[in-house]
């Protein structure tokens, strides 16, 4: 398995701010532009992929370390 590199705020603002594919992919999401994504629309967007319940779950664990029950671009 593959190590998680740590990057900063200012580096995953870049990092999603410079992909057209991630922007295409969140604006399927959050069409409004409301900067968040909540669990119930994160959950029907990533179950697309296919991978399991629980891998899915422990992308949210990562994606959402505070538990603030919402996905931004920070």
């Amino acid at each position: 398995m593959a190590a998680l590199i740590p990057v900063s705020q200012q580096q995953q603002q870049q990092l999603s701010a410079g992909n057209p594919l991630y922007e295409t992919y969140y604006k399927q999401v959050d069409p409004a532009y409301t900067g968040r994504i909540g669990a119930s629309d994160a959950s029907l967007f990533l179950k697309k992929s296919a991978l399991s319940d629980v891998i899915l779950g422990k992308i949210w664990d990562l994606a959402d370390p505070e538990g603030k029950g919402y996905l931004d671009k920070q």
